[in-house]
């Protein structure tokens, strides 16, 4: 988070027209939202505007001088719909994972542990070995704020899961308990996303790892699914989130 603040104030510093803090306005950052909503998505002008807030609140205070934002309102959200990924693109992106050896085996389970159970980035990356289990199809996620739920998967990925877990035994950092492990130790959330990438670069397909948990609330819904069983499956604490993930459905 502080570093979404300084990269944020940081970035806006160098491209305001104005020579120190006390000369910016709130025209000065009215026309960088309007660039930033013209170039970029709706939520990230947005994400943009709350810490260059939380800038201006602490300079004003600090500064004992005029909030420039006082009376602003951060920029609205248009819904969009998230590109779900066709069973075409799903199979090509296992297609494009397999293969033999250790890395092969841990990316096809990755992308198909993430279209099973639609899981968050950060979730999968926290999983240890002891809470997959591999016999009843299912894993315990840890979740946010230490809420824990129970996702399955099906006979296939167990067995995706199972043949990566043969090449996992014989690397270095085996010990780990950290079920995904990356060349020089258990992978972080980023080194997921860059195997995600790399996987969908030599599939032909566009995806980011957030897609595949759209596209399994997208074909839960589709399916018949209820949603307040959704709800507990991903994670959610309310059932707003059903507003976003089931417009496509």
């Amino acid at each position: 988070t502080i570093r979404t603040y300084l990269d944020a104030i940081t970035w806006f510093g160098s491209q305001v027209e104005a020579d120190d803090w006390p000369e910016v306005t709130k025209r000065h950052i009215q026309a960088w939202i309007i660039r930033l909503r013209k170039d970029y998505s709706d939520s990230y002008a947005n994400q943009q505007y709350r810490a260059i807030q939380q800038f201006f609140k602490w300079w004003s205070e600090t500064e004992k001088a005029d909030n420039p934002m006082w009376g602003m309102k951060p920029p609205k959200i248009r819904p969009k719909l998230v590109p779900i990924l066709a069973d075409e693109e799903l199979d090509k992106l296992i297609k494009a994972a397999r293969g033999k050896g250790f890395r092969p085996r841990r990316d096809t389970a990755i992308i198909s542990f993430f279209k099973d159970t639609g899981v968050r980035l950060a979730e999968l990356a926290g999983f240890t070995l002891d809470e997959v289990d591999l016999k009843k199809g299912e894993a315990t996620v840890p979740g946010k704020a230490g809420k824990q739920r129970i996702v399955k998967f099906t006979a296939a990925t167990a067995l995706l899961v199972e043949q990566y877990l043969k090449e996992r035994a014989k690397h270095r950092r085996a010990e780990s308990p950290r079920l995904w492990l990356g060349i020089q130790g258990p992978m972080t959330p980023h080194g997921i996303y860059q195997a995600v990438k790399r996987i969908a670069a030599k599939a032909g397909v566009q995806v980011h790892p957030h897609q595949f948990r759209h596209t399994f609330s997208h074909v839960y819904l589709d399916n018949g699914g209820e949603e307040g069983d959704l709800v507990e499956l991903c994670g959610w604490e309310t059932n707003q989130m059903l507003k976003i993930y089931g417009k496509s459905a």
